[in-house]
């Protein structure tokens, strides 16, 4: 890519590592604002953490209990090749269970929260935006986990098919808030899907049988769920547990199938999808499925190729290789970056608008 081709767009994954919502609107803005189509309120403080912070809403559930086995081990039990999670260098906590004799039907959970989150940032976010600080035509993205994220996070996997469905119903009913209090053209909704493609890449087992087929069918039931006067977009998630992947991805190859095998079958559009790109992948190999992604012209493809570590040299090398195989593309970092220490931030936000 040399200077005389057009900047790409940038794409913000979700969490941000500064102080406040407001700091990450004033920072975005002033940096890459005219780069962004939209922008995220950065997750600051607890919401960092990602599923952690909520976690309140499971202890606080009568038909939940602390599982004995996690409880006693005093973190998170895993499969070998998961390996140990990790949250700010501490092992996740231990998860829970439904007590015995709770059936599904008598499980109800309580506003997990991100409504109200995304209710108070929206207000900031509209006052940035009539005082200028925000360019005018910016949407208000509000990225959230999928049930399968939470459900994982949260309760041990031989209770994972029980929460299921009373799980899904209160995120949905969540969904409908956020999209009924904030006016839907100014909203842009993403779906984090790191469990899915955790269950598609055989890393985390899943509660049903035929996985890929179930993969489909839940990630379909939430794209749909969400209105189509909602902009909405898919973060092809890898992780990000102590700055590396629960596994790295081969190639681009399950998530072009995943998002081709959903893009079929949805019943609204989608208006973008972003893929991660590990630091050391510039080469063809990686990014060669691209060429069979399905994407319809309305659907923004975002590549996570920009890294800190080996700046606009490193992500112009990750740029060329995947523009063998597909040249209408944004840039973004590979997934968000609310853990970074807040010193690091503006350095990373001036790497984007260098490439």
């Amino acid at each position: 890519m040399n200077s005389a081709q057009p900047q790409r767009d940038i794409h913000l994954v979700g969490s941000i590592g500064l102080g406040s919502t407001e700091d990450v609107f004033r920072a975005v803005s002033a940096i890459i604002g005219d780069r962004v189509i939209r922008i995220p309120d950065g997750e600051t403080g607890a919401r960092s953490s990602w599923i952690h912070w909520n976690r309140a809403v499971f202890e606080d559930n009568p038909a939940l209990e602390p599982d004995p086995g996690e409880k006693a081990a005093g973190r998170r039990l895993t499969s070998d090749i998961e390996g140990i999670r990790r949250w700010r260098g501490a092992p996740s906590p231990p998860r829970l269970r439904v007590r015995e004799g709770v059936r599904p039907d008598d499980i109800v959970f309580r506003s997990l929260g991100h409504a109200d989150h995304a209710k108070q940032s929206y207000s900031v976010f509209s006052r940035l935006r009539d005082e200028g600080v925000i360019r005018a035509d910016t949407q208000f993205q509000v990225s959230l986990p999928t049930a399968a994220a939470l459900i994982n996070g949260h309760i041990v996997p031989e209770h994972h098919a029980i929460v299921e469905a009373p799980l899904t119903l209160r995120l949905f009913a969540d969904l409908a808030d956020i999209c009924a209090a904030i006016p839907n053209d100014d909203l842009a909704l993403q779906w984090d899907i790191p469990c899915e493609m955790s269950f598609w890449e055989g890393v985390r087992p899943a509660w049903f049988a035929a996985v890929k087929a179930g993969v489909i069918e839940r990630l379909v039931r939430h794209v749909d769920a969400v209105p189509a006067s909602v902009k909405l977009g898919l973060h092809f998630c890898y992780g990000s547990y102590g700055g590396r992947h629960w596994m790295e991805p081969k190639d681009t190859a399950n998530c072009v199938e995943v998002y081709n095998r959903v893009a079929a079958v949805i019943a609204r559009s989608l208006q973008w999808i972003h893929l991660p790109v590990p630091i050391e992948r510039d080469d063809e190999a990686y990014f060669a499925p691209l060429a069979a992604l399905k994407r319809v012209p309305d659907t923004a493809l975002y590549l996570g190729l920009v890294h800190l570590r080996d700046g606009v040299e490193g992500a112009r090398r990750r740029m060329a290789a995947a523009e063998r195989y597909v040249t209408d593309f944004g840039i973004a970092t590979e997934c968000g970056f609310g853990r970074r220490p807040a010193e690091t931030i503006p350095g990373l936000l001036q790497l984007h608008a260098a490439i």
